[in-house]
């Protein structure tokens, strides 16, 4: 077995379809509206749910490398990971700019203070290129990478 851990995984292949797109595409969405949501609480939530999905994300790489190889990983990841995270990364920007404009406004660098109309629209400028970049990426993940 050499370098793979056998933790009693079995790897079923799966068929490319429009079901399997939209279900790679809503679960990233989704995350990205959770990361988004944060709006609402100036950010404090999204920073937490981002380190949550930041260890969840981190474990499950480990375990896929332990149980399938540096090589498997990396045709099943790195196709549509290099644009998907980043549009979680997005994401999370767009959640926190709310937090940013908040605290640049506390410290007197913000003058004059930017309306609340304002702050929303880029924050859902961001969240907007983020769904674009999940798009994009959910295509490369059911043609490529599964």
């Amino acid at each position: 077995m050499g370098d793979r851990l056998d933790l009693g995984i079995t790897a079923r292949p799966v068929e490319v379809s429009v079901s399997l797109w939209w279900a790679v595409f809503s679960n990233n969405a989704s995350v990205a509206l959770i990361v988004f949501a944060g709006v609402l609480t100036l950010g404090v939530a999204t920073i937490a749910f981002t380190l949550v999905l930041g260890l969840m994300t981190g474990a499950s790489l480990a375990q896929a490398m332990a149980s399938s190889g540096w090589g498997e990983m990396t045709r099943h990841v790195l196709p549509h990971g290099w644009i998907e995270l980043p549009a979680i990364g997005v994401a999370v920007a767009a959640g926190i700019v709310p937090l940013t404009v908040t605290a640049l406004a506390l410290v007197g660098r913000e003058r004059p203070r930017p309306k609340i109309r304002d702050v929303l629209a880029d924050s859902l400028g961001l969240l907007g290129v983020s769904l674009v970049l999940l798009l994009i990426a959910a295509t490369i993940e059911t043609l490529v990478s599964t």
